[in-house]
């Protein structure tokens, strides 16, 4: 008797049909993530030209009539112009020319600078955003303040001249130094001692020359925070400058304050010893006015008087006379090296500071390199 087949015939086709739709579904699927992915890309692409193109804006500058020594706005201008830009339009326009503009972004001081457009794609921190553009505000001085209708930040200087005083320091300078700081003047007038007796009085000037600068300068920072290193402010705004630069004349007295004699001492027979004038290097360094300068031997009468009058008992050394005290620097410096005579000279004590010298207590000859 013939054996029968256990195993059961497995329909093939519904497989097929089956095996086909799956294929659809992933391809179906796989079209549509490659769709997503290269959309995904496609804006991604976009994105970055987007956000590499130059930001296209529009430059407004207004300036004020009659002001030359204005605040220059082309700063401003090429600042702007650095950034990744593209400047499609820019104008100039007057301050008439301004006017509604002006009111609209309540615009104060001038020069300024208007930016419209694109002006999320660059750089304007330094300007203030208003309304729909970016305006520079934080205009420097000089300006023009438009509600006052007066330039703002413009000083008129006087430099009061004293009489007989050819020594006296030169207020120019301080002057050319102002203006190599940016600082901005509209004038600058000398006027002599005996054509200035009421300004002399008004700021009640004790020495000469002196410096009055208007209450423009307030207006800089920089003279603003350093005046005191200059002078004093008046109640009326005025920046005065008097007594702060020797030599100067004292309307006290009549004298001249700050003109300096120095007498130099050495010991010819030290060879060793340094050379005593390098003292006037160090001491002109500070800019004090010499007046008269005097070179001493310890062994002529002059100098064994000096030694004996001073307690000197080392050389080469140096007497500066009293009015150094007017040199603030110098005495700042040259005080913990010296000592102050009863007299008010005072007397270099550290010899060895600068380099081989004598003791005259032991008359040893110490140079300081070797010890």
């Amino acid at each position: 008797m013939a054996k029968k087949n256990s195993q059961k015939n497995i329909p093939v086709e519904p497989m097929i049909h089956i095996l086909m739709i799956s294929l659809v579904a992933i391809l179906v699927i796989n079209f549509f993530l490659i769709s997503s992915l290269s959309s995904n890309i496609q804006d991604k692409i976009i994105e970055v030209k987007e956000s590499s193109r130059p930001g296209v804006l529009e430059l407004t500058i207004i300036n004020p009539e009659d002001c030359d020594d204005c605040y220059d706005i082309n700063q401003v201008v090429q600042l702007i112009k650095k950034g990744k830009v593209n400047i499609t339009k820019e104008e100039t326009l007057s301050f008439e020319e301004s006017s509604d503009l002006i009111k609209r972004y309540n615009i104060e001081k001038l020069p300024t600078i208007i930016v419209k457009g694109e002006t999320n794609k660059t750089d304007l921190s330094f300007l203030s955003k208003v309304d729909d553009a970016y305006i520079f505000t934080d205009v420097p001085v000089p300006n023009y303040n438009i509600k006052d209708e007066n330039i703002v930040g413009l000083i008129k200087a006087s430099i009061i001249l004293p009489s007989d005083c050819n020594d006296c320091f030169d207020m120019s300078s301080i002057i050319d130094e102002f203006k190599s700081s940016g600082i901005k003047f509209d004038s600058v007038k000398k006027v002599n001692e005996k054509d200035a007796g009421s300004l002399i009085k008004d700021y009640e000037i004790n020495s000469l020359p002196a410096l009055i600068l208007s209450s423009d300068a307030s207006e800089y920072a920089i003279l603003k925070q350093e005046w005191s290193s200059f002078g004093r402010v008046d109640d009326d705004g005025s920046y005065i400058s008097e007594g702060y630069f020797p030599p100067f004349k004292n309307l006290s007295t009549n004298m001249i304050d700050g003109l300096v004699s120095v007498t130099y001492i050495n010991d010819s027979s030290c060879k060793e010893c340094y050379d005593v004038k390098t003292h006037k290097r160090i001491i002109e360094g500070f800019n004090v006015k010499l007046s008269s300068e005097n070179t001493v031997d310890i062994s002529s009468s002059e100098g064994m008087v000096l030694l004996n009058k001073y307690n000197i008992t080392k050389v080469p050394t140096i007497i500066v006379s009293k009015d150094a005290l007017f040199y603030k620097n110098f005495v700042r410096a040259f005080s913990p090296v010296s000592s102050k005579a009863s007299d008010g000279s005072f007397i270099f004590t550290k010899p060895e500071i600068i380099g081989a010298y004598k003791d005259l207590n032991t008359n040893e000859i110490i140079n300081p390199e070797k010890a």
